[in-house]
């Protein structure tokens, strides 16, 4: 047996596991019981590849022989169900060591905790942190850092940030996983003077920070339109800690051009490109996506030459944000060429393609040449006919006061395959009740009432 033993623990070191237990049920096959040794190595390795259900059968077959069992080897399949979230298995694992009067371990906590959590129940989470407390089992940095972010997921910021005070007091050092958590749900809750205090002490640990978090930081203050606290933020992140890349950059313009300062948006690009960060697609997209918006056509078209020229290719997002733009601008000789750009590249137009080219001509008051685009989509009978292209020519329709060849179009959608949604029904509606027109207004109504059924 010690042989078997050797071979099977040899197996599981160099991660051919399955073989490991195909040996197992050769030994089995053949009359002979492997000891508990070579159970206890499976049960754990078969845990570790997710093959856990069979890890639990020899756990049972492991208890059956000894009776008891050392709560690391429940943890490894309860972590293992919960990795696969498969709760109600966890409860049965957790109903044998109960049954065996196995004392739950901290990391048998910390799994039940990620795992309810997860699943939104904040009480029994919480309870469950207390019942640890209450039983003598101290609370490491996985502890925390988990009870941190199911308290961020309830949006609970203050709960949150007091946990991580209690921590500190405790002596158990945060890691970056821990203020990754808290920038997350400060960010979220717009807490700005605890963020940044956490970059200081961040800093005063010596830990290094994730850039990406940092990004996410930026761009939730640019989506609250915080745009001085998130250009703050960033110089202080790049004085305090110099955790700053290409992502970061591209965060902090992004914030910009939502704040319509495009001077410090395109300063901040070539900051970036002076600091050694060349551009990636996403940087691109979003310094064209920013100047394109605000009509400074000329500058965001030089940038999308740019980054052909330096190898990064665009790709149809970029190319969407030109035409749209350049179409709204009523340059339509330039549109086509973006087209043809596009398709020579090996591009294919997407329904966005045809959406921002059709609103563009709407709103650039070249209501022809969005019906143009959209003929020859049906015509085609094009895959990219879809419910919001249809919404897009409505509203072209609908701003020249078309409403009888609105009301053909909203009538016809389903002969495309394109269900009225609910944008559909708040283009229409408004226009036709204005006009009088009852059994129209009727029958809009009926079929709306019948979306909201569905």
């Amino acid at each position: 047996m010690e042989v078997f033993q050797t071979m099977v623990n040899t197996l599981v070191k160099s991660g051919r596991t399955r073989q490991a237990y195909d040996l197992y049920l050769l030994l089995k096959g053949k009359g002979r019981h492997p000891n508990a040794v070579i159970l206890d190595m499976l049960v754990f390795a078969l845990a570790e590849i997710g093959e856990v259900d069979i890890a639990y059968s020899l756990l049972k077959e492991l208890r059956s022989r000894l009776g008891y069992l050392r709560p690391e080897i429940f943890n490894a399949v309860v972590k293992a169900y919960a990795l696969q979230k498969r709760f109600d298995d966890v409860a049965n694992v957790i109903h044998d060591m109960e049954n065996d009067g196995v004392q739950y371990s901290v990391v048998t906590y910390n799994t039940l905790i990620d795992m309810l959590g997860k699943c939104g129940n904040l009480s029994e989470a919480m309870q469950l942190y207390r019942g640890m407390r209450e039983g003598g089992i101290n609370p490491d940095v996985f502890t925390f850092t988990t009870m941190i972010d199911v308290l961020g997921r309830a949006n609970l910021a203050e709960e949150a940030y007091e946990l991580f005070k209690e921590m500190k007091l405790l002596g158990v050092k945060p890691n970056v996983i821990t203020f990754n958590a808290l920038f997350k749900i400060l960010g979220k809750s717009g807490h700005i003077h605890g963020i940044i205090s956490l970059v200081d002490e961040m800093a005063e640990h010596g830990i290094s920070p994730d850039a990406f978090t940092f990004s996410s930081l930026i761009d939730s203050l640019g989506r609250a339109s915080r745009i001085t606290e998130a250009k703050g933020l960033f110089e202080r992140i790049k004085s305090k800690t110099g955790a700053i890349d290409v992502v970061t950059y591209t965060a902090l313009i992004k914030a910009l051009n939502r704040g319509g300062d495009f001077i410090s948006s395109v300063s901040y690009f070539n900051e970036m490109r002076a600091c050694g960060y060349p551009p990636n697609l996403v940087a691109y997209s979003t310094i064209i996506d920013g100047l394109a918006k605000a009509g400074r056509l000329e500058e965001a078209y030089s940038y999308f030459l740019e980054m052909e020229q330096l190898g990064c290719f665009p790709n149809v997002i970029i190319y969407n944000t030109l035409i749209h733009n350049y179409a709204k601008a009523g340059k339509g000789d330039f549109v086509e060429q973006l087209m043809e750009g596009l398709q020579a590249k090996g591009l294919c137009p997407d329904p966005y393609t045809y959406c921002g080219l059709i609103d563009g001509y709407g709103k650039s008051g070249n209501l022809e040449k969005a019906q143009q685009v959209f003929r020859c989509l049906k015509q085609q009978s094009s895959p990219c006919l879809t419910v919001a292209v249809c919404n897009s020519m409505l509203a072209a329709l609908l701003r020249e006061s078309h409403i009888d060849e609105a009301l053909e179009l909203f009538y016809s959608m389903p002969d495309y395959d394109c269900e009225p949604n609910i944008r559909t029904f708040t283009l229409i509606s408004s226009p036709v009740k204005k006009t009088g027109r009852l059994a129209d207004i009727h029958k809009i109504t009926e079929l709306q009432k019948l979306l909201c059924k569905r």
